[in-house]
């Protein structure tokens, strides 16, 4: 019995039976309507008729109204019932005709899978409000299409990335336990350890940070002259360290953001130009205050950056040099973290050749007062995609890390991470036992 009513019950549910239904009810009432106007009418002139009839000599004309009325009446109530029945089902053909598109994007809805969403949905006839939101459609599985294939790259390349410095600690520890050692031979094993815990350490901090950036907390008017003389302040024992001179340039510049983020991303920026820039060689960092935007570069006299490395350079963990950023502990996800926080800022990032050589990374702040990030706490911002939606934001401008783009330099002591966990044992043991 209740399957029978759910059977019933169904039809009405649906947008066609309710445009129906809603049709049948209007043309009713409009039918009702006017076939109690003309029947009142049509009394009326009945009734004017009977008054004003005809006596001549003894012959009186008398008007059966009643009967009259009847008549009409029920031929009235026959037109009435055709009209409603021809109306009903013509409106349930219309309706029908009219919803088929949606009844078409319902039935692609419930074929897609992960692997299909790529494929875009075609919908022969709609209106423009239909053909609009299959547009939409479109867009949303073709964005969730790209985030599924970039967070399926970062898992892979996450985990290469946490397996590969525990494999290689475990490899070194189970030769290690072969024989006895001396001291020294214990000393190097615990600072091999430091090194690699150190590394995965700064792996996950670095990750997580990456994941808190979906909205700016804390947004107030930050002094962007003041976080750079910060940054290079702080970055001057690294530049004495590596031989590298920091010029500045810098006007008074205030925007709107969170202060600690943008000491990180200008941090990230200025270290790396440090760290992969050549011996004597030299950084100038320029802040403008233009009449539409804030500008930031930072120059370096580096190798330079390939072209073909510039669209993938935002990616997390790409790497163009993946031995030398091995050697400083680079994970490839610092202009990863640098992207997601000016993003955030409303800031782009772009990066062009130098001259003579090496790289500048250009970054231009809006001067209209507001951050994404503010903008994204007031109105809608899905948190919960924020690691994915960075990921999947591959940068479209022509930007690059200096880190990543240094020249190939044969490092022994990274040569085992870029092994697989089984080659990079049987170049450990090696190692080992010839000490």
């Amino acid at each position: 019995m209740i399957k029978m009513s759910e059977k019933v019950m169904k039809p009405l549910r649906s947008v066609r039976g309710q445009l129906t239904l809603l049709m049948v009810a209007l043309l009713g009432c409009c039918c009702v309507i006017l076939t109690w106007l003309v029947y009142r009418s049509t009394a009326q002139l009945l009734e004017v008729a009977a008054a004003n009839s005809l006596r001549q000599g003894g012959l009186s004309i008398v008007l059966d109204v009643a009967g009259i009325e009847r008549s009409i009446l029920s031929d009235a109530l026959v037109i009435l019932v055709f009209v409603i029945i021809a109306g009903s089902c013509a409106a349930y053909l219309l309706a029908g005709h009219y919803t088929k598109p949606i009844k078409q994007l319902s039935s692609h809805m419930r074929e897609l899978a992960p692997d299909s969403l790529s494929r875009p949905i075609e919908v022969e006839s709609g209106g423009e409000e239909i053909q609009e939101l299959v547009k939409s459609f479109n867009q949303m599985t073709g964005q969730l299409s790209e985030a599924f294939a970039m967070q399926s790259r970062f898992s892979v390349s996450a985990a290469h990335e946490l397996r590969t410095p525990l494999a290689v600690l475990r490899t070194r520890l189970d030769v290690f336990k072969k024989k006895e050692r001396e001291q020294k031979e214990y000393d190097e094993l615990v600072q091999t350890m430091e090194t690699y815990v150190d590394r995965l350490s700064s792996l996950i901090s670095n990750l997580l940070e990456l994941t808190e950036t979906g909205e700016l907390p804390e947004v107030e008017d930050v002094s962007l002259d003041s976080v750079i003389k910060t940054v290079v302040k702080d970055l001057e024992p690294v530049a004495h360290e590596h031989e590298v001179k920091i010029h500045t340039d810098i006007e008074p510049l205030t925007v709107r953001g969170n202060g600690s983020l943008l000491y990180r991303a200008l941090y990230n920026l200025v270290e790396n130009a440090i760290r992969y820039n050549e011996k004597e060689g030299s950084i100038t960092i320029d802040l403008k205050n233009q009449d539409m935007a804030g500008m930031v570069k930072i120059a370096d006299t580096g190798v330079g950056i390939a072209p073909e490395a510039r669209e993938l350079i935002f990616e997390p963990f790409y790497r163009v040099n993946k031995s030398r950023s091995r050697e400083f502990g680079g994970a490839g996800i610092g202009l990863s973290l640098v992207k997601a926080i000016l993003k955030r800022h409303g800031a782009l990032i772009a990066v062009d050749a130098n001259e003579p050589q090496g790289s500048v990374f250009t970054i231009t702040f809006p001067k209209d007062g507001s951050a994404d990030g503010e903008k994204s706490v007031d109105a809608k911002e899905t948190s919960a995609e924020a690691m994915e939606k960075t990921f999947t934001e591959v940068s479209e401008d022509p930007s690059v890390d200096v880190a990543e783009a240094s020249v190939d330099v044969e490092d022994p002591s990274t040569e085992a991470e870029e092994k697989t966990p089984a080659e990079s044992a049987e170049t450990d043991e090696q190692s080992v036992e010839q000490n």
